[in-house]
């Protein structure tokens, strides 16, 4: 009998935990815009603007810099990169500023302010020695109150 007994809490038990931990997991079935794999179906996604703003695709987009990744540059002559950025409303003070290793002369100012939302900076540089250097792009800007900052880097490639 009292085997039954514990057999029947043991069985009870079971059910109550697993019922908690299928509670606990249940948010991870959710989705930002409605109700996970259901959010095609208009009646449960969210359509009301208040709860858009929560929704991942208004999340500011980010500073974006683009320019090639690996430079192949001949010695003693000067060499140009495009640098092209696009800088969303939310950025204030935008700064670009660039260091080097050894091997390489850059031949641009402390720092550039970027006052244009998009735009391409040319960066003028030569290279004094064969081998494999860098170029280090620094970009520094205030995002509302907080500091931002982001850096990319150019291999550079000396024959």
């Amino acid at each position: 009998m009292s085997r039954i007994k514990y057999g029947i809490i043991f069985t009870f038990a079971n059910i109550v935990i697993s019922s908690f931990s299928f509670l606990i997991h249940a948010c991870d079935y959710h989705d930002p815009r409605g109700f996970g794999n259901f959010s095609h179906m208009k009646q449960f996604g969210q359509t009301h603007p208040l709860t858009q703003r929560h929704s991942s695709a208004f999340i500011s987009a980010g500073l974006t810099l683009k320019h090639k990744k690996t430079i192949v540059a001949s010695i003693a002559k000067t060499q140009r990169v495009d640098i092209n950025y696009h800088l969303p409303t939310a950025y204030k003070n935008v700064y670009l500023r660039f260091t080097s290793s050894d091997d390489i002369l850059l031949e641009a100012n402390d720092n550039i302010q970027i006052d244009a939302l998009n735009g391409v900076y040319t960066l003028d540089f030569v290279v004094k020695a064969s081998g494999d250097s860098h170029i280090l792009i620094w970009i520094d800007a205030m995002k509302g109150s907080l500091p931002y900052s982001k850096v990319q880097r150019i291999d550079v490639r000396a024959n």
